[in-house]
């Protein structure tokens, strides 16, 4: 078995202390690139972690580590294949 946790970003994004908003939307547009990639990201703002969690849920990303080092989150995220996002198999991509 594969141990995912342990695999290397293809990108590293330092977000700094920006808000969720501004962080989903940078997300977006690199998950679009990274489909199977692993996206590492850091981030300093104190709601971005349990946002970027639901984000993932909610698009079939997987949060494979999660750590805190003073002050810095670090989430190291796997990029689902959006061809078989929840969103596209039931159509809701064509309403965006």
């Amino acid at each position: 078995m594969h141990d995912d946790t342990a695999a290397t970003a293809d990108v590293v994004v330092d977000a700094g202390g920006e808000s969720w908003p501004r962080v989903e939307a940078l997300l977006e547009r690199y998950a679009l690139d990274l489909a199977g990639g692993v996206l590492e990201i850091h981030t300093g703002h104190p709601d971005v972690p349990d946002a970027l969690t639901r984000w993932c849920g909610e698009h079939g990303h997987a949060v494979l580590t999660a750590q805190v080092h003073e002050g810095v989150t670090g989430l190291r995220i796997r990029i689902c294949d959006p061809r078989w996002s929840a969103d596209v198999v039931s159509g809701q991509e064509r309403d965006r």
